[in-house]
């Protein structure tokens, strides 16, 4: 095979790798955006559930899921998913409700931030993921809330 016909084979390679991997938008069409999340989150009037949280930072309890009763937007429970061991409600503040990570997430300028990256549960409405970091030039800062699992267990009449 001669160099020019690996060349052009390489290109036409690298052209396919690029058409199929790629995506042109970087932002998923279907994710949802802030204020449709909100909406869908608060249509579903969800006043009692329970949601599995991990929370990922340079702190304690971070890195394991823990589910997490919710009544009237105030932790209520908070239950380590691997042993099963109700954690002492003095560690709850590392945990958020759905209503306060949509407060925080509201709350943050994206531009301003080394890095902000949020997806949304597209049933529920609720924050499934949030990604942190307030400074590239601070170590140990960042925090990550991964979100799953939520069960209603009651709305609003």
């Amino acid at each position: 095979m001669t160099s020019t016909r690996l060349i052009n084979l390489i290109l036409i390679i690298c052209s396919l790798f690029l058409l199929f991997y790629c995506d042109a938008n970087p932002i998923n069409s279907e994710s949802l955006d802030l204020e449709s999340a909100k909406a869908k989150w608060n249509n579903k009037r969800i006043y009692t559930y329970t949601i599995n949280e991990k929370v990922d930072c340079f702190c304690l309890n971070a890195g394991k899921f823990f589910e997490i009763t919710v009544s009237g937007n105030t932790i209520n429970k908070v239950v380590n998913i691997k042993n099963g061991q109700e954690l002492d409600p003095q560690y709850w503040s590392l945990f958020q409700t759905v209503d306060d990570l949509f407060l925080l997430i509201d709350s943050l300028n994206p531009e301003s931030m080394a890095k902000f990256e949020v997806d949304y549960n597209k049933s529920l409405g609720y924050p499934s993921m949030l990604n942190l970091d307030y400074s590239s030039q601070i170590a140990d800062e960042e925090i990550n809330y991964t979100l799953n699992n939520l069960q209603i267990v009651g709305t609003y009449k």
